[in-house]
């Protein structure tokens, strides 16, 4: 069974309901960190840092696109340093 989210919008007076298009983008990366926490903080600094971002777009079951994504910064932004909590003694 595939879902659909259906907007509204009136057109003419009339009442129409169309499907909305609704993707998946996902962006994987092979992290090593200390726990899932500090995996996705890791993660999420990567990808704010990045100049650029590959990530797969999924519109259907069996349709999935690779993109690159152009961050919209000059040249990467630094990446915070590690709490001190974080790092293993």
């Amino acid at each position: 069974m595939t879902w659909v989210a259906l907007r509204t919008r009136s057109v003419g007076g009339k009442i129409l309901r169309e499907p909305m298009p609704f993707y998946l983008v996902t962006q994987t990366s092979l992290i090593e960190a200390n726990d899932e926490r500090d995996a996705a903080r890791k993660g999420i600094d990567q990808i704010r840092s990045a100049v650029q971002v590959n990530v797969a777009v999924k519109s259907d079951e069996t349709t999935v696109t690779h993109i690159v994504v152009t961050t919209m910064i000059d040249e990467p932004r630094p990446v915070p340093p590690v709490a001190p909590e974080a790092v293993d003694a």
